[in-house]
């Protein structure tokens, strides 16, 4: 099971990237380092949990039963790090979208004669007012709306409570290794 929540966590992460991209472009704060800067973060994200999937897959081993398993520890760590990192999501996709966020015209708005004002005054650099309000509705069900709430909640719980994941990840990892390199350099006489 936490090999396919590892690949939700991943589209889930490539969606955000996407979205917070998205916006960043089409109202032309792309090239500010401190939009970079949450860009990067959310690449980072995307990567890291790539980069985790693959080691699982890579490092998989057949169980006493014959099926071929993920690497545990791997995964393990990766059901860890994600609930923690994925709360920053919505916090870009609000700091980017800013005011823009605020009463925003509805779709029987964009049918209605305010057609030509919202063309006017909410057109984006690089989209028409319309699919501004759209592309900022998107923002708004992702980063504040009740669902967004939702969605933050139920991936910071979704194995449970964070403190007792870590407790049980440090229980089940094998630090010996580490612990023997450490005692291994301090005996050293050179």
């Amino acid at each position: 099971m936490t090999h396919q929540v590892v690949t939700r966590t991943i589209a889930k992460s490539e969606f955000f990237l996407g979205l917070a991209s998205e916006i960043a472009a089409s109202i032309g704060i792309d090239g500010f380092q401190h939009i970079q800067e949450d860009l990067a973060e959310l690449i980072e994200t995307v990567e890291i949990g790539k980069a985790l999937m693959v080691a699982a897959e890579a490092q998989a081993a057949p169980s006493p039963d014959g099926v071929l398993l993920p690497h545990w520890p791997t995964l393990n760590a990766a059901r860890n790090w994600y609930p923690k990192v994925a709360q920053r999501f919505p916090a870009i996709i609000r700091k980017f979208s800013a005011s823009g966020l605020m009463a925003l015209p509805g779709e029987a708005d964009v049918a209605s004669e305010a057609l030509p004002d919202i063309e006017l005054y909410l057109q984006a650099k690089t989209l028409t007012g319309p699919e501004r309000v759209r592309l900022f509705k998107l923002a708004f069900d992702a980063s504040i709306s009740a669902f967004a709430g939702r969605q933050a909640l139920y991936e910071y719980f979704f194995f449970g409570d964070p403190v007792r994941m870590a407790a049980a990840l440090v229980n089940s990892y094998d630090r010996e290794p580490a612990r023997a390199r450490v005692r291994e350099f301090l005996e050293r006489k050179d």
